[in-house]
């Protein structure tokens, strides 16, 4: 069998495929290999730090998950956004202070996972929209990026979940609630987060 020798690729691939990591796996480690441009890891930040190793280059998003920690429970909870930062910092602070390659230069925090603001309809019928807990999580990601970047970290803001919140030429106010978070993010060099997922394409498919 003739052997195949790894390429020896000293830039970022041209193509945007990379790594999103539930768990650690050996097709992961092909794209590490290859210079991907983008990792994300959930709760395994050994693999950041592997993957900081193997491609420098790259950016890097690190979330630490409890599914039973939500900003709309804080919200629920009378929590002010101070608190609600507060709340997420207790749960991950050992975790993320037990990792200093997590303060990478390249290497972005994400916060709570994928809110989803609805309130109940008073007419009856499916939820509607509830732009004030929006504009909440604005305050609580404005203060959460500002706190992070005292202490050193980047911060990766929204993670909002695919379809959400409204993109629409006509209607910017979902946005202009979270603005807050957006200025701060800015400010202190920090990156958007929103998650697409498509067998198809970005366009044709309307779940994105």
């Amino acid at each position: 069998h003739r052997v195949q020798r790894p390429l020896e690729i000293k830039t970022l691939m041209q193509g945007k495929i990379s790594i999103h990591d539930l768990s650690p796996n050996s097709e992961a480690v092909h794209l590490l290999h290859a210079h991907c441009r983008l990792v994300k890891s959930v709760d395994d930040s050994g693999l950041l730090l592997e993957a900081m190793t193997l491609n420098p280059s790259a950016t890097f998003i690190m979330r630490f998950n409890d599914p039973q920690l939500s900003v709309e429970q804080a919200r629920k909870d009378g929590l002010t956004p101070a608190q609600a930062v507060e709340r997420w910092w207790n749960a991950y602070r050992v975790k993320i202070q037990l990792n200093p390659h997590l303060k990478h230069p390249r290497c972005y925090l994400e916060g709570y996972n994928e809110p989803v603001w609805k309130k109940v309809n008073p007419l009856g019928g499916p939820d509607i929209d509830d732009i004030d807990g929006m504009r909440y999580y604005g305050q609580v990601e404005k203060l959460r990026v500002e706190f992070l970047a005292g202490l050193g970290y980047l911060s990766c803001i929204g993670n909002f979940s695919v379809g959400y919140p409204h993109i629409a030429q006509n209607d910017i106010s979902w946005w202009l609630a979270f603005e807050p978070a957006i200025d701060a993010a800015i400010a202190h060099g920090g990156i958007l987060g929103i998650h697409c997922y498509s067998w198809r394409d970005l366009v044709g498919d309307q779940s994105n």
